[in-house]
């Protein structure tokens, strides 16, 4: 089965939470379609989404999509767009909800944005970075307090509202605590190597008092070796 229509290509696909045939799929020309997997036909075509779009849990009355430096909040009935968060320097790279639904993580290369859209959407926190550091987002299911942040070849957990409260800090943290752990790391190979050769030396030291409390033994040693240098 191909469903067709759109005219660019494809870079988001949803499931509905509570409408498991629907399906909504954006595309790098900004438009935004939904699909009836049962009827095999698209029902609705809109605008603004070229990067992601996310169903809201757990009822999917909303819709989150990313276009450009901003997010869309769309109303999933009536297809309106309800709210524009804007804030983020650069393109968005992905979106995400917390299982919950109230709370709304975007990410941008060098930030991290935690949205809440009870009563009034407002931007709670905010982590900044330099260096192209993020790429991706999740939250951790049933809990709304652990963000996973896909970054260049890590992955970050963060507790938003724990972590968040001192963000000019944190990073800088996060730095210098992986700094450590590389020098803890680089110390505990440099023990090992100073151990095996104190063994080794402690060992060689055994086998020379050995030799001189047997003399008979040394003798021997002798002997064959004079043994061999006539041969």
């Amino acid at each position: 089965m191909i469903f067709t229509g759109h005219t660019a290509e494809v870079m988001s696909l949803a499931f509905h939470p509570k409408r498991g045939h629907i399906l909504c799929s954006c595309d790098t020309k900004n438009e935004i379609r939904f699909w009836d997997l049962v009827n095999h036909s698209c029902l609705h075509t809109s605008q603004e989404a070229t990067k992601q779009v996310r169903f809201q849990p757990p009822n999917g009355n909303l819709l989150a999509t990313a276009s450009g430096s901003h997010i869309n909040k769309i109303d999933v009935e009536s297809h309106h767009l309800v709210h524009c968060l804007l804030g983020h320097d650069e393109k968005f790279l992905s979106v995400c909800w917390d299982p919950s639904g109230r709370y709304l993580a975007s990410v941008s290369e060098n930030s991290v944005r935690l949205w809440t859209i009870e009563s009034k959407v407002k931007c709670l926190k905010e982590l900044k970075v330099s260096g192209n550091m993020f790429k991706s987002c999740t939250f951790y299911p049933g809990y709304s307090l652990l963000l996973v942040i896909g970054a260049y070849k890590t992955l970050k957990l963060l507790k938003p509202l724990e972590i968040w409260v001192d963000v000019n800090n944190w990073f800088e943290r996060q730095q210098q605590e992986q700094e450590m752990q590389r020098i803890r790391d680089e110390n505990k190979v440099a023990m090992k190597v100073v151990e095996e050769l104190h063994r080794k030396k402690m060992s060689q030291n055994r086998e020379g008092e050995k030799d001189k409390d047997d003399p008979m033994g040394r003798g021997q040693n002798q002997l064959d070796n004079n043994r061999g240098a006539t041969y």
